[in-house]
């Protein structure tokens, strides 16, 4: 068992409060920590690529044959010693205290799964805030693109929402930004709770929190719609392609308020499809699919497909569907790509298209969408391809999605 100390990771988007909490922690409950983490997603980027690797070694016969060092090295127990790794690092820096880890990024919210397992006793803080405000707040705070700020906020939501209820509820906690500004006394006794404090950890935790929280108050806690948040027509139009979907997920918007929103600032030319919004209907595993860097990332299935969807599309007007579509891996073999769009409306098929790609091809695809179509669900099948007889290292990837007229 590699953990003795009970870490705590705080996730989420950034400017969702993570920074107070984690400061309440360290400074009130009396946790050791530093202000930011950034270096656990590499642990698991690093025993992926073992376990990957080993993947390849066995289809390939290696593990088979006695001789060959490879075989000689037992899989689970080199991942094991890269964690300890990870742990000495840890304990090194902060001593044998009980650790929290703020990481506020899609990568690290991926990395949960597989952190738990190797952190058994870790718990896990998920900090959420409405989009807008966030929007906001990011732009603000952070000078940085706002289109970046509106698919940091929908990236981190469609993360955790994927794999949320895949983890040990027992050991996640969600709270509001809202709440941390609002109720802080609540939320004090909710971590504590949630964190088994001691009663004297208990109380400087939640006096830290009431007496913060009245200083950190700003004007970006207030109440922000979409028409009062000071943007401009096609800023709006914009955080609704990418935020709009997630907006009603997370209970920030009725989907008639986001029909509404989606007719009064709808795009007449066209508009880009978040790879953050694709909903995952079938994976092998948590690595089966993932966003980074604007591309949504797909692995086939050893024996079957891993299936994606973008749902409820708005395609009224428009015409087509572009996209470029890829195979990464110089050692991957044949990966299909099928493309299905169903009508939101009637369940009626109106477009369907299917794609062949050989290793690190790249391919430029249009998919005409049958007239009069308002909304659409676009499936997306990634599959071996005809002649591939497995697919390690099949990294495939979906990028620039549009819908144009």
């Amino acid at each position: 068992m590699l953990d003795r100390n009970q870490p705590v990771f705080i996730v989420g988007a950034p400017r969702t409060g993570s920074s107070f909490v984690c400061e309440a922690l360290i400074r009130g409950a009396g946790l050791v920590g530093g202000a930011e983490g950034h270096i656990l997603p590499l642990l698991v980027d690093l025993d992926a690529q073992v376990a990957g690797y080993y993947q390849l070694m066995r289809n390939m016969g290696m593990l088979a044959i006695p001789g060959n060092t490879v075989a000689q090295i037992d899989e689970m127990d080199l991942r094991g010693k890269v964690a300890e790794i990870f742990r000495l690092y840890y304990q090194n820096i902060y001593g044998t205290g009980r650790w929290v880890d703020k990481t506020v990024n899609v990568g690290m919210i991926e990395a949960l799964p597989r952190l738990l397992e190797i952190f058994p006793h870790s718990r896990v803080i998920y900090l959420k805030r409405n989009g807008i405000r966030n929007v906001i707040s990011a732009v603000k705070y952070f000078d940085v693109d706002f289109e970046q700020c509106c698919r940091n906020w929908a990236q981190c939501g469609e993360a955790w929402g994927r794999i949320r209820t895949g983890l040990p509820q027992e050991r996640i906690v969600e709270i509001e930004h809202e709440q941390l500004v609002e109720t802080p006394s609540e939320v004090a006794g909710l971590l504590a709770k949630h964190l088994l404090l001691s009663s004297e950890a208990r109380k400087e935790l939640l006096r830290f929190m009431v007496i913060a929280a009245c200083e950190w108050k700003s004007s970006t806690n207030a109440e922000f719609t979409l028409e009062t948040a000071g943007w401009a027509d096609d800023q709006r139009a914009m955080f609704i392609k990418i935020c709009g979907n997630q907006m009603v997920r997370q209970g920030y918007l009725s989907e008639l308020e986001l029909d509404a929103f989606r007719s009064r600032y709808r795009r007449s030319d066209r508009y880009e499809i978040s790879p953050s919004a694709a909903k995952v209907l079938q994976a092998e595993s948590a690595y089966s699919v993932a966003v980074r860097e604007g591309q949504l990332w797909l692995v086939p299935g050893r024996s079957g497909a891993t299936v994606v969807m973008f749902e409820q599309l708005d395609v009224a007007g428009m015409s087509v569907l572009s996209m470029c579509i890829g195979v990464s891996s110089p050692i991957s073999q044949g990966v299909r790509f099928e493309f299905i769009g169903i009508d939101c409306s009637n369940g009626e098929l109106v477009t369907s298209r299917q794609f062949e790609l050989a290793a690190l091809q790249q391919q430029d695809i249009v998919l005409e969408i049958k007239p009069h179509t308002e909304q659409l669900d676009l499936v997306i099948r990634v599959v071996r391809g005809r002649d591939a007889r497995k697919n390690d290292h099949s990294w495939s990837f979906v990028k620039d999605v549009l819908v144009s007229s």
